[in-house]
């Protein structure tokens, strides 16, 4: 089921999209929200999207062609390294981070963390606060918030140092 536009919005609300060089999207799935970020990303923002299902990913290729669209979330220092990019100003992600192992929940922070710029922010949503510990542990930062208009309902993060 895609993301309702009440979480899109919770989502997007506090990216300052005139001062994004580059914006990451983990886990685009149907695209409602990489269709947000598009409409509302300029022109000379670097906007690289991962969806590791093939299906959905052709389907993100064919609908956003403009977009730069990569497979796999955990190669992201590599994806930003092919665009002589090191740093992100924002990586919003839809990922199911309680389908990862630990290992791999641990792995992916740590990378997100390093791609992330200085002022940067993670912001991601989950449907339960299983997550919350290790964010904490990555970052000094956390602002949650619940989404209760979206189906299921979800939380939140935006996550900075």
């Amino acid at each position: 089921m895609p993301s309702s536009r009440y979480l899109v919005s919770a989502l997007l609300s506090g990216i300052n999209w005139q001062k994004t060089d580059v914006i990451v999207e983990l886990g685009a799935g149907t695209g409602a929200v990489t269709e947000s970020i598009v409409k509302q990303h300029s022109a000379d923002t670097l906007f690289i999207c991962f969806e590791f299902d093939q299906e959905l990913h052709q389907r993100l290729v064919k609908r956003f062609p403009e977009t730069e669209m990569a497979y796999d979330a955990f190669k992201l220092l590599a994806s930003l390294k092919k665009h002589n990019k090191t740093q992100s100003n924002y990586i919003v992600s839809s990922l199911p981070f309680a389908n990862f192992s630990k290992t791999d929940q641990q792995v992916l922070l740590e990378q997100i963390k390093e791609a992330l710029a200085a002022d940067g922010q993670l912001i991601l949503y989950q449907y339960s606060k299983q997550l919350e510990p290790l964010l904490a542990k990555h970052f000094q930062k956390l602002d949650r918030r619940y989404v209760w208009q979206n189906i299921p309902p979800a939380y939140v993060y935006h996550c900075s140092n």
